[in-house]
């Protein structure tokens, strides 16, 4: 079977969309908050570190409740997974647009969260089962455009959203789409399709399973660095180029339409070269871009085209990551896939836990140097990861 959607059965089209679809409605759920931070600050009166929270603790609630939610759904038809896991993203995020405080706003993230971590592992196990094995690039980069399209797309409108009818309005929204989303879900996905049911036992082989740790290790590090940066991006630029409002959502539109190009390009990259060649290149970029972005040049054509590359290379890593994970331990997939998504909320909560820590440091020199170092990490533990795969590999046979 054919991994181009021409030749696909018409299920299997339909339930791709559906799923992509999904995706990016989880997207802008997860990071609508980037785009509102300067915005939420100012309402509720808090310092930016502790809005930086709202990211943090929904970055952590992810990474530990969405490999356990995965294996404790297991044997469930993937159909109601994805369905309940949306109802849970729609419920939270309206919870956060009637959030009196902050402590209330975290208790409704930390709910998305745990809705997010089930959907997104369980759509990529259902895209890797609808192909061949040598067009699972493809089939994710597929379902994760959607997630990748919500940067371009929902991101910028939320942040317009923010600044032009309150940050409430843009969670409003998301809300409404999540809930729209489970009707869409339930009506396109079949009731039975076909996967390999997970369960806590092989959660437990993976969390005893060094070479899997540690290849699972560099998503961190990786995302981290980016996070180091993005989590005070709307801060930067209004530091950096005075904008605000519109232009900030204009920019963040660029920032967010390169990644959508990046998820376009990454499945026929993964398909193409090798995982390990694909992640040590853009490891490379973004040791120089990340502090190019708050040291570098402060014209606006200069910025945006650093913008626009960083973007680019930050969002490549993705499918590539998901298919070397794969690729290591098939039948595992689901729970690697899981545990992939928990390791980049890890790094988001690293990331934006230190990027809070390092603010303080004037004109932003503290965010530039640990972007750096946690990319030069990545490199480091990609390479350490395939090597102890390869030992691993070795005394089996």
């Amino acid at each position: 079977m054919s991994a181009t959607t021409g030749e696909l059965p018409t299920h299997a089209r339909l339930t791709l969309f559906a799923l992509s679809l999904g995706n990016f409605v989880v997207g802008i759920a997860a990071f609508v908050v980037l785009g509102l931070m300067s915005t939420i600050t100012r309402s509720l009166s808090i310092d930016p570190a502790e809005g930086a929270r709202l990211i943090t603790y929904y970055a952590v609630a992810y990474a530990i409740g969405s490999p356990l939610l995965v294996a404790m759904t297991g044997r469930m038809g993937r159909r109601t997974v994805a369905a309940g896991a949306m109802l849970m993203v729609g419920l939270g995020s309206l919870a956060c647009a009637f959030a009196p405080s902050l402590g209330w706003m975290e208790v409704a993230r930390i709910f998305t969260a745990f809705g997010s971590g089930l959907y997104s592992p369980a759509t990529a196990a259902v895209a890797v089962s609808l192909v061949p094995t040598e067009r699972r690039g493809w089939a994710l980069s597929q379902v994760f455009i959607g997630f990748t399209a919500a940067q371009g797309i929902g991101n910028p409108i939320g942040a317009w959203l923010g600044y032009t009818f309150g940050w409430q309005s843009a969670f409003l929204v998301v809300g409404a789409m999540a809930l729209a989303m489970v009707a869409v879900l339930w009506s396109i996905m079949p009731a039975s399709i076909a996967f390999r049911p997970t369960s806590l036992r092989e959660l437990g082989r993976i969390l005893v399973a060094p070479y899997l740790l540690v290849s699972l290790l560099f998503t961190v590090f990786f995302v981290g660095g980016t996070y180091t940066t993005l989590t005070y991006l709307t801060l930067i630029i209004e530091t950096r180029l005075g904008l605000s409002g519109t232009g900030i959502s204009i920019l963040l539109a660029i920032y967010g339409g390169m990644a959508f190009v990046a998820a376009v390009m990454s499945g026929w990259l993964t398909d193409s070269f090798k995982p390990r060649r694909i992640l040590t290149v853009l490891c490379v970029l973004l040791a120089v871009l990340l502090p190019l972005i708050t040291q570098g040049p402060s014209q606006l054509v200069v910025f945006t085209i650093l913008l626009a590359a960083w973007s680019l290379a930050s969002w490549s890593h993705f499918t590539a990551q998901q298919s070397r994970l794969v690729s290591i331990e098939p039948p595992l997939a689901q729970l690697l896939l899981a545990m992939n998504s928990s390791m980049l909320y890890v790094g988001i909560a690293m990331g934006s836990m230190l990027a809070a820590m390092l603010l303080p440091v004037p004109d932003f020199r503290g965010l530039a140097v640990g972007a750096v170092v946690q990319t030069v990490i990545a490199i480091g533990v990609l390479y350490l990861g395939d090597r102890m795969v390869a030992r691993a590999r070795g005394s089996r046979e």
